[in-house]
């Protein structure tokens, strides 16, 4: 495929998996946890740190990230929202996951995705964990989207978990006091 129909295909599979951010939150682990069932459960091939909190997650999991590199580790990274380009969300040694895989791999499993009514964040954290392991990480670090404890990244069993600073946010998802939104997101 040349590059403009990579490009193509890319964005058409971007703008199919923005359609599913649509409609209420429905926030679970059954959805996930069922499709990462039908994807071979990859997300058991590597361990995994898991990092939530209000404020500093990116900065944590880039931390982490660079450390666990500086060792000379093969690192999967996982983080929302993206900057620039939805691809760097999925990244791999430093490198966002490639256009033509992106595309190739929402393309493929649009049909389950479908079947399942997966979400948007369920479907990019089950292309993450996917490619994570295709990949042949030796760890990955993996950033909590919303809250923690429902949230579609808790489907891993960490090595280790960190919370980072809490505050008040997504208060009708998470709870209105600092005590309800910590529960949560120690739910990791």
């Amino acid at each position: 495929m040349g590059p403009d129909a990579t490009e193509t295909a890319y964005h058409s599979a971007l703008s199919r998996l923005f359609a599913r951010t649509g409609g209420a939150w429905r926030l679970g682990l059954e959805r996930v946890a069922d499709l990462l069932e039908r994807l071979g459960n990859p997300h058991r091939a590597y361990p995994v740190f898991h990092v939530a909190g209000t404020n500093g997650k990116g900065s944590t999991v880039a931390t982490l990230d660079a450390l666990l590199r500086g060792a000379g580790l093969k690192v999967g990274r996982y983080t929302s929202p993206h900057l620039v380009d939805f691809a760097e969300r999925v990244v791999v040694n430093g490198e966002p996951m490639a256009h033509a895989e992106v595309a190739a791999w929402l393309t493929t499993w649009e049909p389950v995705l479908s079947e399942l009514g997966a979400t948007f964040f369920e479907a990019t954290t089950a292309m993450a964990l996917t490619h994570f392991a295709a990949c042949g990480v030796d760890v990955a670090v993996v950033e909590v989207g919303l809250g923690g404890r429902l949230d579609a990244t808790n489907v891993v069993d960490p090595i280790a978990a960190a919370v980072t600073q809490i505050g008040f946010d997504h208060m009708e998802f998470l709870g209105g006091t600092l005590e309800a939104i910590a529960g949560e997101k120690a739910g990791i």
